[in-house]
């Protein structure tokens, strides 16, 4: 591990002082049970770490042992999420081409190599001008809405909550206490095999995992659809503008480990499915702005933050034993920003929960009905 350059890396990114000695320390562990990871890179074989370190949900709840070479004192599966996420990580450093090093002796012969140069970083200053420029066109829905939502939300949950253990499914990943997730059991797909079901180019008679549905980025945009549009979306948003999810609700690269406060250590902090259909976990953004505040975890957490200062007082946005970090600088104070008032009324919400509940009939109907 090329330890000083990682760790100039990670603190490029933005993250805590402690967060990146755990990184590092994380790395350091898969290392002694592996060997060194940047020779692993170089002879093509890091996908067996990965393979290695893959370990569910599922097999937690049945028990299964640890896959890995690793030594886990404690849960496993936290354990292997940890090792996963500063995996990915690190394996997102080797990309930008440092340097891999050689071989080792005896192994494959020397090849010229050629590598993409570090073209360099925004330094605190350039992204906090970035940062200002980017919340003005940052589209939140108005406070009413969403709790009109959570209201809603908790007239059904526990009848929700039922029948969704009815069918396997866990309902903690989508529904606490004064949730603003708008559909329980509709998550994205994720992989290739999951891909291939939702567009029909794979068969299966199995329901996917903790999942009534699978979706395309759809769901999530109904209740913005119903609030500017009075109907059901159409698969056309506006003009210049795409729906942005704020916080990772999918398993793979979710970098949740990183960006939340967790106060259980023995809760899974990166399978959050029922963030995908929350609107206070989604803005619409110019598509020019996209990417850096998909890859900032400065930009990211400020606008994570405003969130929870437009709608925190009347819903959780994140399952109870998280909790989004506070800034560490008075730079990225939300005041210091200048952000656009939060976007729609609530002339149609009703209208929403009614095509939503109905939609969740639907979704929970037996199969046979």
């Amino acid at each position: 591990m090329r330890e000083i350059p990682f760790r100039d890396w990670l603190q490029r990114r933005g993250l805590s002082a402690n967060t990146i000695a755990s990184r590092v320390s994380n790395i350091k562990t898969i290392e002694n049970s592996y060997g060194d990871l940047d020779q692993r890179a170089a002879l093509g074989n890091l996908f067996e770490v990965e393979r290695d370190i893959k370990y569910s949900t599922g097999d937690a709840k049945q028990g299964k042992p640890n896959p890995s070479k690793i030594p886990i004192n404690g849960n496993i599966y936290n354990g292997l999420a940890t090792l996963k996420s500063a995996l990915c990580l690190y394996e997102n450093f080797i990309e930008i081409g440092i340097r891999i090093p050689k071989p080792p002796e005896g192994g494959l012969p020397n090849k010229p190599r050629l590598l993409w140069p570090d073209f360099g970083q925004l330094n605190n200053e350039e992204m906090v001008q970035l940062a200002k420029l980017t919340t003005r066109h940052i589209c939140f829905l108005h406070p009413n809405i969403v709790s009109d939502l959570v209201k809603d939300n908790e007239l059904h949950s526990e009848g929700w909550s039922h029948r969704l253990k009815e069918k396997g499914i866990e309902p903690s990943l989508y529904l606490w206490k004064n949730s603003p997730c708008a559909f329980p059991g509709v998550r994205r797909y994720a992989g290739s095999e999951e891909i291939a079901i939702y567009r029909g180019q794979k068969k299966t008679g199995a329901r996917p995992k903790n999942a009534l549905a699978l979706d395309d980025n759809d769901y999530p945009k109904q209740i913005w659809s119903f609030v500017f549009q009075g109907k059901k979306f159409a698969k056309r948003g506006p003009l210049g503008y795409s729906l942005a999810h704020l916080v990772d609700h999918k398993d793979h690269k979710n970098r949740a480990l990183d960006e939340f406060n967790n106060s259980d250590v023995d809760s899974s902090t990166s399978t959050l499915f029922g963030l995908y259909t929350s609107p206070t976990n989604t803005v619409y953004i110019p598509n020019g702005l996209m990417r850096p505040t998909d890859f900032s975890f400065p930009l990211r957490n400020l606008i994570q933050r405003r969130a929870v200062a437009l709608y925190g007082s009347f819903c959780k946005l994140v399952p109870p034993h998280l909790s989004i970090k506070a800034s560490g600088s008075h730079e990225w104070s939300l005041d210091g920003f200048d952000w656009r008032e939060p976007v729609g009324t609530s002339d149609h919400v009703q209208s929403f929960l009614t095509y939503r509940n109905e939609t969740m009939e639907k979704l929970l109907a037996p199969r046979d009905g």
